[in-house]
Parts: structure tokens; C-alpha cells; sequence
């Protein structure tokens, strides 16, 4: 990986694939579930420990949020109650597995520490907190606000990843730098249209997913459903927010689309009746 961010990015991924499918295979009692329950533990304490800040804090944001869904997603009382032991279990064993790493590596644990300690703490004087949430992509789309492109944009890709090597084979002028904000590179390589097009879509998008999510409650494939759909929430927003690499990066949008794809498949595979409607 060339960043932090960017493997923290496969790590969310991966964590919200894993934590899904423990969940589906706990309430199963499927075979090989404790094998993907530790995958999904693994999982969750590398994110927590890969060194990316933004990765720590949705990882975080991500597991309480999951997890208050897992708790209401209907279905059989034991269901329930297996979904509700697996949901307590998650944190529990996630601490023992992280002491257990402080313990044989304490010294890159407490650097990590203090990093997210130190830059993410709203009370400390190093604190970048505000600075990235708010102050630094607010004036990277101001940037493309007033870089002139704002009304028509310049073309698709000009502020895109790889416009580098399309430079360099074809000898192309460079375009005007790109803005690391997701909304601004809309802005420049589609004009005024883009952003607002994108949020329609994504918009649409995310809400025909929970419609599945919706349909899937009180089924073995909740958990499955929700995550994927919380994934698909958090790249078509905040992800996209920051900057639209994450989109762009050609695993991520391909699991993406595999995904979205699954999804309304499993939901269009329930009959009615299962999924607690008549």
C-alpha cells in the first residue's frame, strides 16, 4: 500500500465483509462460523491499529453501528439471542485481542495510541480533529469553487488518479492541479451538475439498498444486508467527501458494485412471507 489511508481503506473493507458474515454464520450455526467470527476480531484490531485516523474512527463508528442494528433485527427469539451474544462478544474479544498485542508489541501500539490521541482529542493542542472534518475539505471545494471550471467543468478524469500517466504517454498539457475533496473534483471535471447529480444517484442508491435491508430483517441475512449497505452509505458520503479516491480505486469500486449487486439479488430471493411481510 503507498498510505496509511489507503490500506486502512482495504482494512474497512475487509472488516465490514468479515464482521457480516460472523454474524450470518453465528446465527446459522454454520460450520466454520468461530473460524470467520476470529477473521472478523483480526480484522477489526488491525484497523484499529493500521496507523490511519480516519480508518480508527469509522471502524469504530462502524461497529456501534452495526451492532445497535444487529441488536433490533427481529426474527426468532434464539436468533435474536444468538445475534445478541455475538454483538457482545465482538468488543470483548477484541480488547483481549489487543492487550494481548500491547503486551508482545508495546511500543507500536502506544505510538498508534498517541497519534490518534494526540490529533484526534478535541482538548489537545496538537488537535487536527476540526481541521480535517471540516476546515480542510471545505477549502479544498472552495478551491475548485474558484479555479474558473466551476460552471461547465474541464472533462471527466482531469482531476482524477492516473491523469499522470495519460500526461506523460500522450504528452498532454497538465490540467490545473486537482482538489483533494471528492465534491470539488466533481465540480471541476463535470462543472456545477456533477456534485449535485452525484448525490441524487448515490442518494437514490443508498435508499433502494436499505429498502432490501428493510425486506431482509428477521433473516439469516440481516447482518450481510446491513453491511453492505453501511458500506455503500459511507463511500457514497463521507468517504466521498474527503476525496473520491476511494471510489476510484478500481478493487474498491469493483467490491462495490459485486456487492450492490448481491444485495438486491438476496432481497429479490425472499419471499414475502419470510421476510415478516404479507
Amino acid at each position: 500500500f503507498v498510505s496509511e489511508g489507503r490500506q486502512g481503506s482495504f482494512m474497512m473493507l475487509a472488516f465490514l465483509i468479515t464482521f457480516g458474515g460472523a454474524a450470518y454464520f453465528h446465527v446459522q450455526r454454520a460450520r466454520g462460523a468461530s473460524i470467520v467470527f476470529g477473521a472478523s476480531i483480526i480484522t477489526f484490531v488491525a484497523l484499529m491499529l493500521h496507523g490511519s485516523r480516519a480508518g480508527f474512527l469509522l471502524g469504530l463508528l462502524s461497529l456501534g453501528v452495526l451492532s445497535s442494528t444487529y441488536v433490533l433485527s427481529g426474527g426468532t427469539p434464539d436468533a435474536r439471542h444468538r445475534l445478541q451474544a455475538f454483538v457482545w462478544a465482538t468488543p470483548i474479544l477484541a480488547c483481549v485481542l489487543g492487550g494481548a498485542i500491547y503486551a508482545l508489541f508495546p511500543s507500536s501500539v502506544m505510538a498508534r495510541w498517541a497519534l490518534y490521541a494526540e490529533s484526534l482529542t478535541p482538548g489537545s493542542t496538537t488537535s487536527e480533529l476540526w481541521w480535517r472534518l471540516w476546515e480542510y475539505p471545505t477549502l479544498n471545494f472552495r478551491g475548485a469553487l474558484e479555479s474558473g471550471h466551476a460552471l461547465l467543468g474541464q472533462g471527466i478524469g482531469t482531476a482524477s488518479l492516473g491523469v499522470q500517466y495519460v500526461q506523460r504517454l500522450f504528452g498532454t498539457a497538465p490540467p490545473p492541479p486537482p482538489v483533494e475533496s471528492g465534491y470539488g473534483t466533481l465540480l471541476l471535471e463535470l462543472g456545477i451538475l456533477g456534485p449535485l447529480l452525484w448525490v441524487i444517484w448515490s442518494g437514490t442508491l443508498v435508499y433502494a439498498s436499505w429498502i432490501c435491508v428493510r425486506k431482509l430483517r428477521g433473516t439469516p441475512l440481516f447482518p450481510v444486508a446491513a453491511a453492505f449497505t453501511w458500506f455503500f452509505m459511507l463511500l457514497m458520503f463521507p468517504l466521498t467527501y474527503g476525496a473520491l479516491n476511494a471510489y476510484q480505486n478500481y478493487l474498491y469500486n469493483a467490491f462495490f458494485w459485486v456487492m450492490v449487486g448481491m444485495l438486491h439479488k438476496l432481497a429479490a430471493d425472499v419471499p414475502e412471507d419470510v421476510s415478516g411481510k404479507q
